[in-house]
């Protein structure tokens, strides 16, 4: 396992050594997104990484195991998840649980990888609740899919507990995973961009009206947690995903998120530069790494550290660009490129210098606007 991921390892596990912060309770986590939605990433994506560690080192299982339940307790204090209560209803309450595609849909499929990596059955009787409702709901829906707020359905938020499904039906023989089989029918049927042959992004999923197109996060969450479950489906999206939204920025591959030349930046996206999203870059990362597309794969990681900043103290490394959030985003991603069977590709010293190259220009302008916004306050307040 290479040092920089087990550094990144590290320090998402000094997050869950200190004592929990999040005192603010949302209630509408789609308007305040980052104060609901980021922190349950934030470990989620830390137990789906900590879970391929332990696969691959072994040794790794124990101390996986520990700190995989300390983030899937810290998810369920109520300050993780009041942002989602007054859509679908508390899940550790109520009898019936519905939809709920994205908290209990991350929490589930953490319950699941606790599960696998330590086989403790301290969670099992919220497993079993969770995968059983999620495959009623995924069999009555006349899309195969959830919302993740009332009437807001994502694709992208329907990867995470089908994957928990398959997890459930290797553990304990259950046959939850045939919806998986059905959703991808669906998708291939109502839902694939005719043009680009790329998966949607939003739609209603009682009509099936689709409100948005194609976007390399939607593509990218399908693969990372299906690429092994729907091995051709994903692979066709992957060839489709290069092919529609991949550039070359300086000899590197970048991603775009939307089709077309029109990019525009919002909260998913973070800021669009010279046309492409390091956002959605950090994610399609872990696309190229699930496809074992080394030729892809090795320039975003190079890339990840010269603009994530990444930076390592007393064996913990974190980026500055990002937080945690995007540590535990990028430590999940490189986390499937332990499992490659393809030779590593080192970068040309060309390439390496045209990068940093970039970064310092980039810097250089972002100084000289604070320099500039400095020098107008100055002749406002004189």
């Amino acid at each position: 396992i290479p040092q920089d991921t087990l550094g990144e390892y590290n320090y998402l596990k000094g997050l869950l050594d200190r004592p929990d912060r999040k005192a603010k309770t949302v209630t509408n986590g789609y308007e305040n997104f980052t104060s609901s939605e980021w922190p349950v990433m934030t470990y989620s994506f830390f137990c789906f990484g900590a879970r391929n560690l332990a696969l691959k080192d072994p040794t790794l299982k124990a101390d996986a195991s520990r700190y995989m339940r300390l983030a899937i307790e810290r998810l369920m204090r109520s300050q993780y998840y009041d942002f989602i209560v007054g859509h679908f209803g508390n899940p550790f309450q109520d009898s019936e649980v519905k939809d709920n595609a994205f908290y209990l849909g991350h929490l589930t499929l953490m319950l699941a990888t606790y599960r696998e990596v330590s086989g403790d059955s301290l969670f099992d009787g919220w497993f079993h609740k969770f995968a059983r409702a999620f495959y009623e709901n995924y069999k009555e829906s006349p899309t195969c899919s959830l919302d993740s707020y009332k009437d807001m359905c994502w694709v992208s938020e329907q990867t995470v507990p089908l994957r928990a499904l398959k997890i459930h039906d290797d553990i304990f023989g259950t046959n939850y995973a045939e919806v998986i089989s059905r959703w991808e029918s669906t998708m291939k049927a109502r839902f694939i961009d005719k043009n680009s042959g790329l998966l949607i992004t939003h739609f209603n999923k009682n009509t099936g009206r689709v409100y948005e197109g194609p976007r390399t996060i939607t593509e990218s969450f399908t693969i990372i947690f299906l690429y092994d479950i729907l091995p051709d489906f994903c692979r066709d999206l992957y060839i489709n995903m290069k092919k529609e939204l991949l550039v070359n920025r300086l000899g590197f591959p970048f991603f775009k998120e939307y089709l077309g030349n029109k990019q525009y930046a919002n909260a998913d996206t973070g800021p669009i530069i010279w046309g492409v999203s390091p956002v959605s870059s950090s994610f399609a990362m872990g696309s190229a790494a699930a496809m074992d597309d080394q030729k892809v794969y090795q320039p975003l990681r190079f890339a990840s550290e010269v603009f994530g900043l990444g930076v390592t103290f007393d064996g913990r490394k974190k980026y500055l660009v990002g937080g945690a959030i995007g540590t535990s985003v990028l430590f999940f991603s490189k986390s499937l490129a332990l499992f490659s069977k393809q030779p590593r590709i080192t970068l040309s010293l060309k390439n390496i210098i045209f990068l940093y190259s970039l970064l310092g220009i980039i810097v250089a302008l972002l100084l000289l606007s604070i320099k500039r916004l400095i020098h107008n306050w100055v002749l406002f307040f004189r």
